[in-house]
């Protein structure tokens, strides 16, 4: 049961680094990456290539060419739609995990083990949750940068993630996730909606028990921007 892992780029050629990083170093191989670009100035495949070169073999790249002018008149980013690419082109079996890794945050080093390993204890269930560790990833990748962990970052019960977790907390079977879709082009209730229909279908989301995630918090997080420097008005 290896989990498939999209990571969604956009531009941040320094900070993405911590993200593959951390794949790098986990300590299973059992994942398979969809590397999304969204028509990033500054392409991320070439330090995809560079980490995590001792594994392309489970890589596989996707690159949106939309401009900017076309997000703005399109009301966003069509990164959903090749997320949804991404799930049905999987490399792993339909009952697989999948996690959405934002190339701002990072995973622990057991986080692929313990998600893969949790989903086979736990054959009943379509979805989860599980800790995280804000951290400031203009400094480098985890450790370096780690914060005291916030509240409101690390839930504990069987919850309706909208707006209690961050998105990246939450990891899927790839059927479910993929009856459901992302939404395109993308807007800034994007994971929310995901969240909210999914909540409707199959119940609760549980919480693992485990730390899964460095969540990257430090200034600039695309919603400080001038609005002339974003998709548009609507997308975070």
């Amino acid at each position: 049961m290896p989990a498939l892992i999209i990571c969604v780029y956009y531009d941040r050629p320094q900070i993405v680094r911590g993200a593959l990083e951390s794949l790098r170093r986990q300590t299973s191989r059992d994942w398979h990456l969809s590397f999304i670009d969204d028509g990033s100035p500054n392409p991320g495949e070439p330090i995809v290539r560079e980490i995590l070169s001792e594994h392309l073999d489970r890589i596989t790249f996707y690159r949106c060419e939309d401009t900017k002018e076309q997000k703005l008149a399109q009301g966003g980013s069509r990164h959903g739609a090749f997320m949804n690419q991404a799930m049905a082109e999987a490399k792993v079996a339909p009952s697989d995990p999948v996690l959405v890794l934002c190339d701002d945050d990072a995973l622990v080093e057991t986080c692929v083990g313990n998600v893969v390993n949790w989903y086979q204890r736990n054959p009943g269930q379509v979805w989860s949750y599980g800790h995280v560790i804000p951290y400031d990833p203009s400094k480098g990748p985890p450790p370096w940068g780690a914060k005291t962990p916030r509240i409101w970052l690390n839930k504990t019960g069987t919850i309706a993630p909208a707006c209690q977790v961050d998105s990246s907390q939450v990891t899927f079977r790839l059927e479910k996730i993929r009856e459901i879709g992302y939404p395109s082009p993308m807007t800034s209730a994007l994971d929310a909606a995901v969240f909210t229909e999914f909540h409707r279908r199959h119940g609760g989301c549980p919480f693992t028990g485990f730390t899964q995630q460095f969540k990257g918090v430090f200034n600039d997080q695309l919603g400080s921007r001038p609005i002339e420097r974003r998709y548009s008005p609507n997308v975070k």
